[in-house]
């Protein structure tokens, strides 16, 4: 590989490096960039990043000619540049700016996108990994070795990634509280509250914190003075740009601003869907009680969309191994059996997407009178396959009920 495309590690413990090589970025681009620190950024982190990378760089690609045709076309296409006119001051820099320019129309654009990347690890082997991984868009990744902190204060955006097990000890870091404060903390991390983060930041009491009392006094409270933190939960299939993330709206520090959803949304739909879980709370006014009962149908509801969206692929993955066990034991070798198993699901997957009807009208298509379709469904009615899949749910959500508390 090409030592020119080989991307630059700063690193371990050296934060003058680390603040170097930032510096670098954003003496490159204009004043408006926003940065993206990755913090553990592992085999999630790199899937994340590589569909950022992938669209920004689609963004910036020559766009095919217009082909005006009629009347109609020419008004639309002017309203188009009209569009683009006025909305080219809020264009970020460089590599995304056309890309926004021509989709800021759309109400899901943020008002900034990421342009520059801050991929941490803790370890040189890691380092290796992530310059192979992205070695294309060394211009706007610089990777960090075991500097978080020093990351942060380059970045607007944090992105935790590492493992919940290394969660407290990356977040209780000297200095790293102070690194987010009024920043954007978008977690990932499976099984770690934002209650659970916060304490890591800012000790079991957040305003008698570290950061409350040696931060210079200002107009602002200890609550905004602190980071805002995001969860999100997407699935394994984000490695292949298939996710299904949920996010959870939910914040101590009041309703995530519109701009900062969006700029989330837009994140996640990179590596595939993305939907919102509703703030706690929300629509509850009639006293404690109301309160207490909307509080508690949220989070189930909340841990009902992890356990689904997070889980299912392995639900699914067990349903698409019994199939293909099926078809070898009736003599179909493994390979094609796999393959035949996993295109019928995936194919069954795209028609309720696409055209968003009840899986029940595809099975009554399928069955035809007398046919193979409707003897395995009664088959797996018979085994008690609806009521078992529906019960691995109920019990997935009851254990992510423990894990959000």
């Amino acid at each position: 590989m090409p030592s020119t495309f080989n991307l630059p590690i700063v690193g371990a413990n050296n934060s003058s490096a680390v603040m170097s090589s930032a510096s670098s970025v954003s003496s490159t681009s204009p004043p408006d960039h926003l940065t993206l620190a990755v913090l553990g950024c592992g085999s999630m982190g790199i899937a994340i990043l590589s569909g950022i990378l992938k669209e920004l760089s689609e963004m910036d690609a020559p766009r095919p000619l217009q082909v005006v045709t009629s009347s109609a076309s020419v008004s639309s296409l002017s309203a188009l540049y009209s569009s683009h006119a006025s909305t080219g001051a809020a264009a970020t820099s460089s590599g995304a700016s056309a890309g926004v320019a021509s989709a800021a129309a759309r109400n899901d654009m943020p008002e900034r996108l990421p342009t520059h990347f801050l991929a941490c690890v803790r370890r040189p082997e890691a380092a290796k990994r992530l310059r192979a991984a992205l070695w294309a868009h060394s211009s706007v990744v610089k990777v960090v070795v075991d500097d978080n902190v020093a990351a942060v204060q380059q970045a607007g955006v944090a992105l935790l990634a590492c493992q919940a097990s290394e969660a407290a000890a990356l977040l209780s870091s000297p200095g790293m509280a102070r690194a987010l404060q009024g920043k954007m903390l978008i977690s990932i991390c499976e099984g770690v509250t934002t209650e659970q983060i916060e304490s890591y930041l800012y000790g079991e009491d957040p305003a008698s914190s570290a950061l409350t009392t040696t931060a210079p006094a200002t107009a602002t409270s200890p609550k905004e003075a602190r980071c805002r933190v995001v969860r999100a939960m997407p699935n394994a299939a984000s490695l292949i740009g298939e996710s299904m993330t949920v996010v959870d709206t939910s914040s101590a520090t009041g309703p995530l601003p519109a701009d900062a959803a969006a700029l989330v949304t837009w994140i996640f739909r990179r590596i595939g869907s993305v939907v919102h879980h509703p703030s706690r709370g929300a629509g509850a006014g009639a006293g404690t009680r109301a309160l207490t009962t909307v509080d508690r149908v949220a989070a189930s509801s909340a841990a009902a969309c992890t356990a689904l969206g997070a889980a299912g692929p392995a639900f699914f993955a067990l349903v698409l191994e019994a199939a293909i066990d099926g078809a070898v034991a009736m003599g179909l070798p493994r390979a094609e059996a796999q393959l035949l198993a996993a295109q019928s699901m995936r194919g069954a997957a795209g028609l309720v997407l696409q055209n968003g009807e009840h899986p029940a009208l595809l099975r009554d298509r399928i069955s035809s009178p007398g046919g193979c379709a409707i003897q395995g469904l009664l088959a797996l009615e018979e085994g008690g396959v609806r009521s078992t899949v529906a019960r691995a749910v109920r019990e997935a959500t009851a254990i992510a009920v423990q894990e959000g508390k």
